[in-house]
């Protein structure tokens, strides 16, 4: 959860933030996208990139942290796509906004 209460001190919270960044990329139709991800916090992430019809190019793949990640998908059809971690969305989410190729 993003707010606990601390187990040794009651009246104290802790709260942690997940996200991506950056959380918007654009890019052409046709291109490859490349991402190279080093998790810093949380300690394990659930994660996918989804087309804009919401089929996985990436599939769901646990990311943890301390170690960096490769992944790459070809931005086939024009629109959204969405990387996501399943366990700290909405916050934990990026969109690759993909222009048509002219």
């Amino acid at each position: 959860p993003p707010g606990e209460a601390d187990k040794s001190n009651p009246k104290r919270w802790e709260v942690s933030s997940y996200r991506f960044d950056p959380g918007f990329v654009t890019v052409r139709q046709g291109d490859t996208v490349k991402l190279t991800i080093f998790v810093v916090n949380g300690d394990e992430h659930e994660v996918r990139i989804n087309d804009p019809d919401g089929r996985e190019v990436v599939a769901m793949t646990k990311w943890n942290r301390g170690r960096e990640y490769a992944v790459q998908f070809v931005a086939e059809k024009a629109g959204s796509y969405q990387l996501v971690c399943s366990e700290h969305a909405p916050s934990m989410m990026a969109t690759f906004l993909v222009l048509p190729r002219r």
